[in-house]
């Protein structure tokens, strides 16, 4: 069984119908739920109810490069109602598409632009953050 890197995935973002290309990084998302637990009578024990399915926010970075900077007063403009498609596609080693994507629909919550600074020479990265509706699909 061939194992997969972190790099192995291509993250797309399009936002109100429109593609903003290919991102590096992808954070949460995560699948969870909330619980509710009842505690039974005379000190027996304690059970989980289950509860919701939640899905957390999905955060995805990118350089600040020419083709982002083109849309980012766009996509600063979009945040708290712009409608957000995040595509997660596995790739084999070769790059090529494996498998099924995973796709969180939802809300532009944040848009981030790089911080700035005189005395760093990190790469400036543009953040986006997604209040997810609904299940990963």
């Amino acid at each position: 069984m061939a194992a997969s890197r972190q790099d192995q995935a291509r993250i797309t973002v399009t936002v109100d119908g429109r593609p903003i290309g290919v991102w590096d990084e992808r954070t949460g998302g995560d699948a969870d739920s909330s619980v509710t637990q009842y505690a039974i009578g005379g000190m027996g024990p304690r059970l989980s109810l289950g509860g919701r399915p939640e899905v957390a926010n999905v955060i995805v970075r990118k350089l600040f490069d020419l083709d982002v900077q083109a849309v980012s007063k766009f996509l600063v403009q979009r945040a708290s109602k712009g409608v957000v498609v995040v595509t997660e596609q596995p790739l084999d080693t070769e790059g090529t598409a494996l498998g099924d994507p995973y796709t969180w629909n939802g809300t532009l919550k944040r848009c981030k632009l790089p911080e700035r600074n005189s005395d760093a020479q990190g790469p400036a990265l543009i953040e986006l953050e997604v209040a997810v509706s609904g299940p990963i699909v």
